[in-house]
């Protein structure tokens, strides 16, 4: 009626302890005894020299994959019950993910690995069309996240606050913003 809309906020990734890994354990990377091998994080930047060690669980795509991604498409379809417009924060990760060994307390010592988010995406708008999401595309960004996010015409984000250091080509200057693009 007033041209309203509720944006909603979906974590890429969900905690050890959460009623997701509980109820749902097959969905995520765990042990015989249903701890974690390897945990979320990401790579050292210019933020971090350790980088960043959160320590969630992550997905096992191949069980996501052979269940036609049924968990994340309740997922969405729970959030838009919710809100009108849902971002995904770490999108990047749904193409590679930064996986960190349990136990370590840094995440030096963690590896890229590749995830199916081109395969999740085209599961996604199987189900639902097009997609009312903002892709939170911040931080280590390749040009198959750029890709991803373009294929499915999906706003990307820009930090106004960060365009404000003395660098003239940063890329969150505003004139730099490419059309696409939540600030």
């Amino acid at each position: 009626k007033n041209s309203i809309e509720i944006i909603g906020d979906i974590p890429l990734y969900v905690s050890y302890d959460s009623s997701d890994a509980w109820a749902n354990h097959e969905v995520f990377m765990l042990d015989k005894n249903l701890n974690p091998d390897l945990v979320a994080g990401v790579p050292p930047d210019f933020f971090s020299e350790t980088g960043q060690l959160w320590g969630n669980v992550l997905f096992n795509w191949d069980f996501l994959k052979q269940t036609g991604f049924e968990w994340w498409i309740r997922r969405i379809s729970y959030n838009l019950e919710l809100a009108d417009i849902i971002r995904i924060d770490h999108f990047r990760g749904l193409l590679a993910f930064w996986a960190v060994p349990f136990g370590e307390e840094t995440a030096i010592n963690g590896k890229w690995i590749d995830a199916p988010g081109k395969e999740l995406f085209e599961a996604l708008y199987e189900k639902f069309g097009e997609l009312p999401i903002i892709a939170e595309d911040l931080g280590v960004i390749t040009p198959d996240v750029d890709a991803l996010r373009e294929k499915y015409n999906l706003p990307g984000m820009k930090i106004l606050q960060f365009g404000f250091d003395e660098s003239d080509f940063n890329g969150f200057l505003p004139h730099f913003y490419h059309p696409n693009s939540v600030v």
